[in-house]
């Protein structure tokens, strides 16, 4: 508990972007701050089309960001740990642009490495899960991500991002909820 007060106090006094806190036995496997940098948010559906990878609804922006790679050893549920981080998330304050599971989400392949770069988290298109969220604050979009995939030897890896936008416009991102 002192933990989750001393990261929730980080990022009030810095006015930073933090990382999320860890599921239960995760490990971070790897983690990386950037700043102003140039972002392709996803917000719907990823698929190739004539060999290059477009989503149904995205925003570019350069934002602040935060990401980590965890590893939940074997033997967790993928539900259960997507919830875990999604709540997050929303205790947070942030409300669902876009949610997806499994195919409906698009080719975990291109997911992984074309929106995340992330090619260890390549796994089957049924075992992912894939949640973003925002809120508006003043003139700032603080954007939050998680994206998970069920590995059969090696449990479940879960990538995280928090983004501080730097792109102001109201317009960014809808009230509406569109989940797949």
């Amino acid at each position: 508990m002192f933990r989750a007060n001393l990261l929730i106090l980080c990022c009030v006094l810095a006015a930073q972007v933090c990382a999320f806190e860890p599921y239960n036995g995760a490990t971070l496997r790897s983690e990386r701050q950037l700043q102003a940098a140039d972002r392709w948010i996803v917000l719907g559906a990823v698929e190739r089309i004539k060999g290059i990878v477009q989503a149904e609804k995205d925003v570019r922006s350069d934002a602040d960001i935060s990401s980590q790679l965890w590893q939940v050893p074997v033997g967790h549920n993928l539900d259960d740990v997507f919830a875990f981080y999604r709540e997050q998330a929303e205790k947070a304050g942030l409300k669902t642009q876009f949610e997806c599971k499994g195919r409906s989400c698009g080719s975990c392949n291109d997911i992984a490495n074309q929106v995340f770069s992330q090619s260890l988290m390549v796994a089957r298109d049924a075992d992912q899960r894939y949640w973003i969220g925002a809120r508006r604050e003043g003139k700032q979009w603080h954007v939050w991500l998680v994206y998970a995939v069920q590995k059969v030897s090696k449990g479940t890896l879960v990538y995280t991002e928090k983004m501080l936008l730097k792109n102001t416009d109201a317009g960014l991102f809808d009230t509406a909820v569109k989940t797949q």
